[in-house]
């Protein structure tokens, strides 16, 4: 899939990358000439780090996989996390020093712009950095939008409300559920493995909470209605589906709103409508500690 980040997929292997990429937008008239030159620097600049943080993580990795005896994998994975983040500090300087190129523009987007590990105001303020004309083009604009909903999605803000259609044709709406409901929010697909992994716990969950105030709704970003609906029949699951398709969400996509650029991707919103947890920004474990510990705190 283009526009996949290494840094984003090795730290956190338990997500899938989601996010549609944007269509290719030519290089702008002024930007052209001096776009090759670029990132022919950026590379040289970033390619050393990025190349050794690639074989780490792939060593870490084959090693999980085959079970090697004597292999210290904690080790291995966190010599890989680390070479993984010198690589991503690597590109933000660049992007630092050349604030005016279409270079650091379009690898901002790429590896910066859903850098989990950097903290949400960092990520803002470098795209500020990016000179007016930069943040003027078509993909700056489109940048500082995606920008937009991400301010929008911080714990103790206000979840954005959305309207959408059930499989069972019901018509719903989040900010219904105020006052009477927590809504535990579950982005996913039926492509993804770690999102299928994930039912039995939300089951769990729901089975647990449904009746103290939780009430689950998964949102799958599935492209393919038929294999959307073919997981369904499979997995059964007793709370609302819908997928993100105008079919069942209208125009306005819900993986924009709820930046749905992971897979799976967890939002708990509480009765006000606010939101409480966010699963990527929380870096919540497999276990879903950070979860468990809240629903336990609020709904017990």
């Amino acid at each position: 899939m283009r526009f996949v980040s290494l840094v984003l997929i090795f730290i956190f292997p338990q997500n899938l990358f989601a996010q549609r990429p944007i269509a290719e937008l030519p290089v702008p008239a002024a930007y052209a000439r001096s776009n090759q030159q670029d990132e022919q620097r950026y590379q040289a600049w970033v390619h050393p780090v990025e190349s050794a943080a690639g074989t780490a993580s792939n060593n870490a990795r084959a090693a999980k996989a085959a079970g090697w005896k004597n292999f210290n994998l904690d080790s291995a994975e966190r010599q890989a996390e680390a070479l993984q983040l010198a690589a991503l500090d690597r590109r933000v300087s660049f992007m630092k020093q050349n604030p005016g190129s279409y270079t650091s523009l379009r690898h901002f987007w790429t590896f910066v712009l859903n850098a989990t590990r950097m903290p949400l105001d960092s990520v803002q303020a470098l795209y500020r950095s990016f000179s007016a004309g930069l943040r003027a083009t078509p993909l700056g604009r489109v940048l500082e939008q995606k920008l937009v909903y991400k301010e929008a999605l911080r714990v103790g803000q206000p979840a954005p409300d959305c309207v959408f259609t059930t499989v069972d044709g019901q018509r719903l709406q989040l900010s219904s559920f105020r006052n009477r409901n927590y809504v535990l929010l579950c982005l996913w697909a039926s492509w993804c493995r770690p999102c299928q992994r994930s039912i039995p716990k939300i089951r769990q969950l729901d089975s647990v909470y449904r009746a103290k105030g939780l009430q689950v709704i998964h949102i799958s970003v599935d492209t393919d209605t038929a294999a959307w609906k073919q997981a369904l029949a499979y997995h059964q699951m007793p709370w609302p589906q819908t997928c993100d398709l105008p079919a069942y969400t209208g125009p306005v996509r819900l993986a924009d709103r709820y930046d749905a650029c992971w897979v799976p991707r967890y939002y708990l919103v509480d009765k006000a409508g606010t939101i409480r947890y966010d699963s990527v920004r929380a870096h919540d474990d497999e276990g879903w500690e950070v979860l468990r510990d809240l629903l336990q705190k609020e709904l017990n």
